[in-house]
């Protein structure tokens, strides 16, 4: 799993050196990597990658309406933006289902596609977090709920976790984009 993560990280991004890619590789050969171990224990504070159950996510569908459902989700913020930004950002698990192809959800539980992160080999493996529906929540409102009891927290990612979510997010909203547009960003204008 995590090989083809970062054989993708590579093709995103030609300019990482080849010797600091196969370092990586390498180091990663000393890791049971088919049975990566996700979580810790809970954090003293919520965090960055908790996952927190019953989150109530809105979308807009292809009428126009707005549908609401509740479900995990990861949070996205930074760990000290959970205790003093007015909104946090909070991304949605969504379950496979069988409207995908059998090679899109292998690509997804390979964390080849960049706006998905699978948590693959644990008993979260049955669903995706989509970071292109992630959501924004007045945090004094998540807190408060959380403190009642209303949500909970499930899990606290563990080292490993956090930085295969901080590479999936930095991979997600940070990769080059098309030549073309890349390109055109050279063309200054002056005013």
């Amino acid at each position: 799993m995590l090989e083809k993560f970062i054989d993708y990280t590579y093709q995103i991004f030609p300019t990482i050196d080849t010797n600091i890619k196969n370092g990586i590789k390498d180091l990663m050969k000393q890791f049971d990597t088919t049975k990566p171990n996700w979580f810790s224990r809970p954090l003293d504070i919520l965090s960055q990658g908790d996952i927190l159950e019953n989150i109530p996510f809105s979308y807009t569908n292809q009428d126009g309406e707005e549908v609401t459902f509740i479900t995990k989700g990861m949070i996205l913020s930074n760990t000290c933006d959970m205790t003093r930004d007015e909104y946090i950002m909070i991304a949605p698990f969504i379950p496979f289902n069988h409207d995908f192809k059998e090679e899109t959800m292998l690509n997804i539980k390979n964390n080849i596609i960049s706006g998905k992160m699978c948590l693959t080999n644990c008993y979260l493996d049955n669903y995706y977090i989509d970071f292109s529906r992630s959501s924004s929540f007045v945090r004094n409102i998540i807190v408060d709920l959380y403190k009642k009891g209303k949500i909970k927290r499930i899990h606290s990612l563990s080292q490993f976790g956090f930085y295969f979510l901080c590479s999936k997010i930095s991979v997600y909203y940070l990769r080059v984009e098309n030549y073309d547009n890349f390109n055109s960003r050279s063309k200054e204008i002056f005013m």
